[in-house]
C-alpha cells in the first residue's frame, strides 16, 4: 500500500503522529481524500490535527 516516497513522508514525523498517520491512511476511504492530495499528506495532514487537538 505504501511506497518508498511514502515512508520518507512518514519518517520526518514525531513517532505519536507517525502511528497515527499509518493508521489513518490504512483506513481512507478514496472519497475522504482531496482533490490534489494523495492518501498519504491527507493522512499526515489528519494526525498533525489530531496530535494538535490533543495537546488543547
Amino acid at each position: 500500500m505504501f511506497n518508498e516516497n511514502d515512508f520518507a513522508a512518514f519518517s520526518n514525523l514525531k513517532p505519536a503522529i507517525k502511528e497515527k498517520a499509518i493508521e489513518i491512511a490504512n483506513t481512507l476511504a478514496e472519497d475522504e481524500i482531496p482533490v490534489g492530495s494523495d492518501r498519504v499528506k491527507t493522512a499526515i495532514r489528519l494526525a498533525q490535527e489530531w496530535f494538535t487537538d490533543l495537546e488543547g
